[in-house]
């Protein structure tokens, strides 16, 4: 009966060459992990500090498409608020594909919008409240928003706001602010366009000017000094990201704010929802997201 008592309970210690197996698997796995997550940082600082909307969109694919779910919810936190608005955007957009979501079934996109409203700090403009997904497939969206419909008014400037004016023949643009005048110096082929779409947007110190296409393809701002009249800076705003040619006419909204230092470019058009932040004193850019690329 002893016997039988020390059999049942008799402890099995593994022989050295057992655990010293065991713990090389186990630092394989810890080396394996930590090499995905160094990989995964360089991922993200080459989409960062991408310098084209084609380069970010490849990384793109490897660097949230690819991504699990538990992958995207941690970037969403990441401090740049371009890699954290595309993380909330893919997790959106995944949701919105296997529901097969209707423009009327848009509770995933005002997640989204609200998300992008709180991580930005700023109320948004109403278009972009109101946007929705009208088409989706597994890696694009297509969106309508109010003035996609034909024959809706562009949008113009605030009252008090400087006036954008022009010649006749186009060739020169003017900013009247009250008693100032600045001449803006406008690309050719942007004069036709700006005649309906360029935009501006006013602070204490400064004047943004944006001119745009009628389509969502990249474009500029121009940063005066309000006081001086003098050109600041110009940056580009990539907008869609120029992969389609488009024709004829198209649907583009936009808004420029200066917040807290930095100049938001807020826009949606057929083809991608995008923002892009700038440097407000020297124009260069903090972080763009996009969700096209």
């Amino acid at each position: 009966m002893a016997s039988s008592y020390r059999r049942m309970f008799r402890i099995h210690v593994p022989s050295p060459t057992v655990v010293l197996f065991g713990a090389v698997i186990m630092y394989c796995c810890a080396s394996v992990a930590c090499g995905d997550e160094h990989a995964q940082k360089a991922l993200i600082e080459a989409y960062r500090t991408a310098e084209s909307a084609h380069q970010a969109e490849s990384l793109s694919i490897k660097l949230f498409q690819k991504a699990t779910t538990a992958e995207l919810l941690s970037m969403q936190t990441h401090e740049n608020s371009g890699i954290a608005l595309k993380a909330a955007w893919t997790l959106a957009h995944r949701e919105i594909v296997k529901r097969n979501a209707t423009r009327d079934d848009d509770w995933q996109m005002q997640r989204f919008l609200g998300f992008l409203e709180g991580r930005l700090r700023v109320e948004i403009p109403k278009f972009l409240q109101t946007a929705k997904v009208y088409q989706h497939s597994e890696s694009r969206t297509w969106f309508l928003y109010p003035g996609s419909e034909p024959g809706t008014l562009p949008m113009r400037p605030q009252p008090d706001w400087p006036e954008l004016t022009h010649s006749k023949d186009g060739s020169i643009w003017t900013l009247v602010d009250g008693k100032d005048r600045i001449e803006v110096d406008v690309p050719k082929n942007r004069k036709y366009h700006l005649r309906n779409l360029a935009l501006i947007g006013v602070s204490e110190k400064r004047i943004f000017l944006g001119l745009p296409l009628n389509v969502g393809s990249p474009f500029g701002i121009r940063c005066f000094n309000r006081k001086k009249g003098n050109l600041e800076w110009i940056a580009g705003v990539w907008a869609d990201g120029g992969f389609v040619r488009h024709m004829g006419l198209g649907m583009h909204r936009f808004d420029l704010i200066e917040h807290d230092g930095e100049v938001l470019v807020l826009g949606v058009c057929d083809l991608a929802l995008y923002i892009a932040s700038y440097d407000a004193e020297t124009g260069e850019a903090r972080f763009r997201f996009s969700t096209r690329y």
